[in-house]
């Protein structure tokens, strides 16, 4: 028996991946359009299954055959994809973002993009929308869920139904639990993992079980009515009241896909919804659905990658326009032709596939061990002029010696003595990312004042004592237990001076580079509401209690104000060739001063009333970076920062008179 087919489920693919795609266009009113991809799963599950079901009940089911009808239908259109990506982002990008993209589309092939992306950034990263195949995560959770699916079923089937859905059941209750301890705990993980995804696929792969059994029996339309009606308006309801700050999935991911549950079961021919998801122009959008999801990100990426500022929404409208234009001539001329076994057989799909996929492989693999093709872009795509912005614009890498043994466990983080070495060690740099950022003046005046320092800190973790950090960069927890390591270690070397540096606006506003968060908010409890009112309360309780802290064992604390922050990555100005388009550039695109002074105006605040309280000495950059009424990412013909937040090593040679006052005193 094959499955029926039913148009409204196209029209459900339709309501999955337009939504998707407006929210990666930036429209504020589809803050929750992430839950197409949940719609998406439960759809896939309740297909996958249902075409499952009928095969081993008939006897006649072939695991070959079923991955032969996942290649058919996976792998073409993304192949596809990514060559013609592969020359755009070997034109566009710089060599440390052409790195990247060789790693993600060698993760992409071996549908393994969500472990990629888990381990080296966050879905709301403001950097995400850069890569071209941060969609592709989705694809990596469907694939490694079928992967493992259809041999549960054959290792239980015999068994019977029950036992199945028993099993399944479990699966699901456990799936969730999962996701929704993940949400509030590791929500990077939860996002990007199988086992807090696996469930909504699940939900499809039960509906399909349900509709099996009962697919004799017809509801009455009344209630159909008001299930199916029900459930779109669950989707609305994520689609438009859901954002960044929503905890997910989990809980609150079983609206989308309940609501996709029960168009699935209710959605009859009959019933309003029924008719309104069969709605041809609906049908037609959901046909070319999956080539549209496919296309978008890769076409927002890389004209975001050549923008110096937010897409315009001319922009935004032509490549919408365009996004569904590339995926018609994808479905209909490679989509198509690939799912018909009478064009190519079995093998041929299986061969091709395993070539082609060699090929991006190898690809990918040729940027990743060249550091994106450095040397040759360096020597056959820079002038002198490029090539001396390149070069002040790198990040220092004086702690590499350090962490040549850091694996990656926040735990194991060690301190770093830095300066003149077998010295007595007179300062201690503590803090997050920031803190990495300064070392070289810092370094430089120890060396000229004969005395050591120590280094310790780590990306995304404020010096504060008793703080968590929600939804971080490790987990709940770890920063805080961080901060208490580092104030043992000053305790236990005496050492006299601290100098407290981190990222300081990232923890007590509510937005970055204009854009809202749902990372970084600090809180005084372990599992508290994430907020901007609790974030800000938890900086100042955990600011007073370390300076009080510190105080206590006789240590002297100094606060470094932040750096400003730009609104645009340096890397973008490289492609300017001369010093006239560059400082035009760098007027039109650095942080004025007063924007600066805003943005910061929260933290110095507090900063100015713990001296108030209790006199600690307070630096600041300004008079640094800032001159004209302006920030400028460069001081001519070199740039002063690595990226948007951090000064380069170059450019953090300005404050080396700074830390050799500190280090006189």
């Amino acid at each position: 028996m094959s499955l029926r087919y039913r148009p409204e489920i196209d029209g459900l693919r339709a309501l999955a991946v337009v939504p998707v795609i407006l929210f990666h266009a930036g429209f504020p009113a589809f803050g929750g359009g992430y839950v197409g991809v949940d719609i998406f799963f439960v759809i896939s599950g309740y297909l996958i299954t249902s075409i499952l079901l009928s095969e081993m009940a008939e006897e006649r089911f072939s695991l070959l055959g079923f991955y032969e009808r996942r290649a058919r239908r996976i792998l073409p259109a993304l192949f596809f994809m990514m060559l013609v990506c592969i020359p755009l982002a070997w034109a566009w990008m710089l060599p440390d973002k052409l790195e990247n993209f060789g790693q993600s589309i060698i993760a992409t092939t071996l549908f393994s993009n969500n472990i990629l992306l888990y381990l080296t950034t966050s879905y709301w990263d403001v950097a995400a929308e850069l890569k071209p195949m941060l969609h592709t995560w989705s694809l990596g959770v469907e694939e490694q869920y079928y992967i493992l699916f259809p041999l549960f079923l054959m290792m239980i089937w015999h068994k019977g139904i029950r036992a199945v859905l028993v099993a399944l059941s479990i699966l699901f209750v456990v799936s969730l639990a999962i996701g929704q301890w993940g949400a509030h705990n590791e929500p990077t993980a939860a996002f990007y993992l199988l086992p807090a995804r696996g469930w909504e696929i699940l939900i499809g792969a039960l509906a399909a079980f349900y509709l099996n059994r009962k697919r004799d029996t017809e509801i009455p339309l009344p209630a159909a009515q008001f299930l199916s009606l029900f459930g779109i308006i669950l989707i609305l309801y994520a689609i438009f009241a859901f954002d960044e700050k929503t905890p997910f999935p989990g809980f609150y991911a079983l609206v989308p896909t309940l609501g996709t549950a029960l168009i699935i079961l209710f959605a009859q021919p009959g019933t309003w919804v029924g008719h309104a998801m069969s709605n041809r122009l609906l049908v037609g959008i959901g046909l070319i659905s999956y080539s549209a999801y496919l296309w978008h990100q890769p076409l927002f990426a890389f004209a975001r990658y050549n923008s110096l500022t937010e897409l315009p929404i001319s922009w935004i409208a032509g490549l919408f326009g365009l996004t569904f234009s590339l995926a018609y001539l994808s479905w209909r001329f490679v989509e198509k032709p690939f799912r018909e076994k009478a064009r190519y057989t079995q093998k041929q799909i299986f061969i091709g596939s395993t070539l082609i996929g060699s090929l991006i492989i190898g690809l990918g693999y040729s940027a990743h061990i060249t550091q994106g093709f450095k040397s040759y872009y360096q020597a056959n795509r820079t002038n002198a002029f490029q090539k001396q912005l390149l070069e002040s614009g790198k990040s220092n890498k004086i702690r590499q010696d350090c962490e040549k043994d850091y694996d990656g466990d926040i735990a194991s983080l060690k301190p770093c003595i830095l300066g003149t070495k077998n010295q007595p060690v007179k300062v201690a740099v503590i803090g997050d990312s920031q803190s990495a950022a300064i070392l070289p003046p810092v370094a430089k005046a120890a060396e000229q004042a004969e005395v050591s320092f120590v280094h310790f800190g780590h990306a995304g973790c404020p010096p504060l004592l008793d703080t968590y950090v929600q939804i971080g960069f490790v987990e709940l927890g770890a920063c805080r237990d961080l901060a208490q390591r580092q104030f043992e270690y000053v305790k236990a070397n005496n050492i006299p001076v601290v100098i407290l540096v981190a990222r300081w606006s990232l923890y007590v506003n509510d937005t970055v580079n204009g854009v809202p968060k749902v990372s970084f908010y600090l809180n005084s409890k372990p599992n508290g509401e994430a907020t901007l009112d609790n974030s800000r309360a938890a900086f100042e309780r955990g600011l007073r209690r370390t300076i009080q802290a510190y105080r206590a064992i006789g240590v002297n604390i100094v606060l470094a104000r932040q750096v400003p922050e730009q609104s645009v990555d340096p890397d973008s100005l490289i492609r300017f060739s001369n010093r006239e388009t560059l400082q035009n550039a760098v007027k039109q695109y650095s942080v004025t001063t007063a924007s600066h002074k805003r943005k910061q105006a929260y933290a110095n605040g507090q900063f100015n009333r713990m001296r108030t309280e209790f006199a600690v000495k307070i630096i600041g950059f300004d008079d640094l970076y800032c001159w004209d009424g302006l920030c400028p990412l460069s001081d001519g013909d070199r740039l002063l920062y690595s990226d948007a937040d951090h000064v380069s090593a170059y450019g953090s040679m300005r404050m080396q008179k700074i830390f050799e006052t500190i280090l006189r005193e």
